[in-house]
């Protein structure tokens, strides 16, 4: 249009004037047209209407100059319209031009952020026994297979969008061939939360439970083309924030009112989010390939997905240096910081508890069942098992459910659930042991072990029983034999084996030498009662002592040196991990909702892992003068040697996610910058950071990076500048 206008006023301008002001406009028409012909626009340049880019502007408080170098673009503007060039060498992908739009009608992947190579995949294996139809290919999962099985189609709720962008928070369709993902289906999956009931999730035809919302996790701020500018939420650019539960910081720009290709969603069908990456695995041989819908709180970053158009590494998520709000540092060193507890206000991370302090390898806990005690080695330890130990009050089993996490807060789960049978404490080969009858004879003709009275322990000698010897109460001894065990004793230096007779079923003793054929009425088992008692029987349920109600005492430790003879249960998890949450599920105790427990972990070398409850090793080196009791460092602005430094000394490489900087309105830090290195303390910048009108009194600055040495170099200080850092 503007090019027929400039051709009508030069034909205009021939007829009502000379050739040389003809020629003058002749050049200056070339010139305007030649300028628009130079805006080559493409796919990897973004248009947008002037004024909501000025908009844009306004909104996040920042000049055209400043989003040009924070976003490395030069920005070109044309009449009504900009345009954004990325700036050609640029390296740093957190300002490359923003990915790709999401249409409706595009076939995409979704990579579940919980763990490496975990996609989408439906139309599999397995049916919805809440909704039968017939179809036994209604399977969803999260596995690492070819591309094709994990294509999905994006569609929307009316025919009329589609091949336009995909806006957030806006209903729609996933469908796999000609099935749609349906969630909050009839299922109990997760075994420290039975009240959720509706964790299935499969692919069907069915038009109920179909339609899910995509939920953004970061401010939303730029505009789909052609269109108008979508709603804005969130923080500004830049902002750092601590997350409470189930609340993703902000930490990254926002990606626009419409979803982009490589961006971090949330996936929400009616209440429940979509998780992948759960418990047992699909594939034989494989784990963590399950997928359910769950309550926000049952998790955080592990929640999340990446829309992706094809296969490839997941997209780390930069700029959270604090995963809660009360998440400790490392220059804190109080033991407390250890262990946390969901008992409190945080769902996802817990909160510190005074009485969960770690005594050398152990942490000694009183426990709420259901509710997670969360272990922090404040770095990454390449653990292979941890070990659990409660009190087994007289109940024969113990459950228990564990996720971990690495250094990033991102959990998955170990197994379903752990359930251990017969875990007593005396429950293990070579245990002695003494039998305490509890309650009295059914009838006083009934033969002599009937006749014992309650409150008394089981005496033998070589033929009889003997209640009046009490010269040794634990004398039997616990012999496993695969689900069963058996009780042998010793009388004048000889063996006897405890079994039933099958004539009148009378217990007795019956001589016995290593490697004797056990009897099938020697062989027994543990038959429990509601009011914490239990009865021996055989195999053949045949039942010892004539079924009186028993308590069987651990009397002597074993050789292992473990005190009182715990039996510590075994669970694997073989990970690099930094976190573990352990929920324990039914723990052998008379009060249903309490429990109380120990646990304790071991490296790839069988070691145990030590928790440092005087000092955790990272300190500040640099400067040398004693901090206040506040934590500020008090530092000239100049030195002989230069400016004022900080150093912290990891005391071994270790991940380091970022710190904070915070001052005082007296003595304000204005710039300040990072350096780290590794033990051969050769340092590299990291960035420079300000102070601005967003930041106050504290001073985020991100790493992201495994190094052993934090340099903080104060820049800019007014007078004397009193410092607290701290770094995560």
């Amino acid at each position: 249009m503007n090019t027929i206008l400039i051709i009508i006023t030069l034909l205009l301008i021939l007829l009502f004037t000379n050739k040389i002001i003809f020629a003058i406009a002749v050049f200056l028409a070339y010139l305007i047209i030649f300028q628009k012909e130079q805006f080559i626009f493409n796919s990897d340049q973004t248009i947008l209407t002037l004024n909501d880019k000025i908009n844009f502007f306004k909104n996040h408080n920042m000049t055209l100059a400043e989003y040009e170098a924070e976003n490395k673009v030069k920005v070109i503007i044309d009449n009504n319209k900009y345009m954004e060039v990325p700036i050609e060498g640029s390296v740093d992908d957190t300002h490359k031009s923003p990915p790709p739009y999401v249409n409706y009608g595009d076939t995409i992947l979704l990579q579940s952020n919980a763990m490496d190579d975990r996609y989408l995949t439906g139309n599999r294996d397995g049916f919805n026994p809440s909704n039968p139809t017939g179809d036994n290919m209604e399977g969803v999962y999260t596995t690492n297979e070819i591309q094709s099985l994990h294509e999905w189609v994006i569609m929307p709720t009316g025919g009329s969008k589609m091949n336009t962008p995909v806006r957030m928070n806006e209903a729609l369709y996933l469908k796999c061939k000609d099935k749609y993902l349906v969630g909050e289906q009839y299922r109990k999956a997760l075994p420290y939360n039975k009240e959720n009931e509706t964790c299935g999730v499969y692919t069907q035809t069915q038009t109920y439970n179909n339609k899910w919302i995509i939920e953004e996790t970061a401010p939303i701020s730029s505009d789909a083309p052609g269109t108008t500018q979508g709603t804005t939420s969130g923080t500004t650019q830049g902002t750092t924030s601590g997350t409470t539960s189930g609340t993703i910081p902000v930490t990254t720009p926002g990606l626009g009112g419409y979803l982009r290709y490589d961006t971090h969603i949330f996936i929400k069908n009616n209440t429940q989010y979509l998780s992948g990456a759960r418990q047992y695995g699909y594939i034989d041989g494989e784990t963590n390939q399950q997928v359910y819908t769950v309550d926000k709180n049952d998790g955080n970053y592990e929640l999340m997905w990446i829309v992706k158009k094809q296969k490839e590494a997941r997209i780390p998520m930069k700029g959270l240096i604090k995963l809660w709000d009360t998440e400790p540092g490392l220059l804190e060193n109080e033991s407390r910081y250890f262990v946390s507890s969901s008992a409190n206000n945080d769902s996802i991370f817990g909160e510190h508890n005074d009485n969960l302090t770690p005594i050398s390898n152990i942490i000694d806990a009183n426990c709420i069942v259901n509710k997670f005690i969360m272990v922090n080695f404040r770095k990454e330890e390449n653990v292979k098992m941890g070990q659990v130990y409660t009190d087994l009050n007289d109940k024969n089993k113990i459950i228990f459910a564990v996720k971990v996490a690495g250094s990033d807060g991102i959990f998955s789960d170990i197994n379903d659930a752990f359930e251990t049978e017969y875990q007593f404490d005396w429950y293990k080969n070579d245990s002695k042991v003494g039998i305490l009858i509890l309650n009295s004879p059914a009838t006083s003709n009934s033969p002599a072990t009937s006749n014992i009275p309650a409150n008394t322990y089981i005496k033998f000698n070589s033929h009889l029983v003997n209640t009046d010897d009490t010269s040794n109460n634990g004398n039997f001894i616990v012999k496993t034999h695969g689900d069963n065990f058996y009780l042998l004793t010793t009388i004048n230096s000889k063996l006897y084996i405890l079994q039933t007779d099958n004539t009148d079923l009378a217990t007795k003793l019956v001589k016995y030498s290593d490697g004797d054929e056990i009897s099938e009425t020697s062989l027994l088992n543990i038959e429990t009662h509601t009011n914490g008692s239990y009865k021996l029987k055989t195999i053949q349920n045949n039942y010892l002592f004539h079924g009186r109600e028993l308590k069987i005492e651990m009397h002597e430790a074993l050789e292992d040196g473990s005190g009182d003879n715990p039996l510590w249960v075994d669970f694997a998890i073989n990970r690099v991990i930094q976190y573990v949450k352990f929920y324990p599920i039914q723990m052998n105790t008379e009060e249903p909702t309490s429990c109380r427990m120990r646990l304790k972990f071991t490296d790839m070398d069988n070691n145990e892992i030590i928790y440092d409850t005087s000092n955790n090793n990272v300190e500040i080196i640099e400067p040398t003068i004693t901090p206040g009791t506040d934590g500020f460092y008090n530092l000239p602005i100049t030195n002989t040697g230069g400016n004022p430094e900080l150093i912290v000394d990891a005391k071994g490489e270790r991940f380091i996610k970022g710190g904070k900087l915070t001052t005082t309105v007296a003595n304000t830090l204005y710039k300040f910058k990072i350096q780290i290195a590794g033990t051969t303390e050769i340092y590299t910048d990291i960035g420079t950071y300000a102070k601005n009108d967003h930041n106050g009194l504290t001073i985020n600055f991100e790493i992201f990076k495994t190094c052993r040495y934090v340099k903080v170099i104060i820049l800019e200080c007014s007078d004397q500048c009193d410092l607290k850092l701290e770094i995560y």
